[in-house]
C-alpha cells in the first residue's frame, strides 16, 4: 500500500509541477526472480549491477558485461529475454520455479490493484531493469 500511495504522491508533484513522466516500477524480488529462473542466484548481484547499465551501455554492453562475470552464455539470453517484458503478468509464466519472483510479482499487482482507484494523469508502468 505505501508503494502506491508514494506513486500517487510523485504523479500529484509532477501534475501540479505540469511536467508530464512515466512513473516506473519494480521489484526487487523480480530480478531475483530473473536470476533464479535463469540458474544464477548466486551471481544475483553482478547480474543486478549489469542490468542497471542497460540505458547507458544496452543490451550488447550488459551481455558483455555479465560475460565478464562468468555469467553463462544461456542464462545471458534468458536474462535478455525477460527483460523485454513490459507486463508484469507476462513473468508469471518465466517463474514458475522461483518462489520469490511470484511473490514479487504478487507484491506488484497489489500495487497495481491499489493504483486502480487512482486516477494516475502521468502513466505507471513496470520497468524490469530498475535495480
Amino acid at each position: 500500500m505505501y508503494e502506491a500511495e508514494l506513486t500517487q504522491i510523485y504523479d500529484e508533484v509532477f501534475t501540479a509541477l505540469k511536467i508530464p513522466v512515466e512513473i516506473r516500477l519494480n521489484n526487487r524480488k523480480i530480478l531475483f526472480g530473473m536470476a533464479e529462473s535463469a540458474g544464477i542466484a548466486n551471481q544475483f548481484m553482478d547480474m543486478t549491477i549489469a542490468i542497471d547499465k542497460l540505458d547507458k551501455i544496452g543490451p550488447e554492453g550488459v551481455r558483455n558485461e555479465m560475460l565478464k562475470k562468468d555469467i553463462p552464455e544461456a542464462a545471458i539470453e534468458q536474462v535478455l529475454q525477460l527483460l523485454e517484458i513490459k507486463e508484469v503478468s507476462q513473468l508469471k509464466e518465466h517463474f514458475a520455479n522461483s518462489p520469490e519472483g511470484l511473490k514479487g510479482i504478487e507484491e506488484l499487482e497489489r500495487v497495481y490493484q491499489y493504483l486502480k482507484p487512482a486516477s494516475s494523469l502521468n502513466e505507471v508502468i513496470l520497468d524490469i531493469t530498475l535495480a
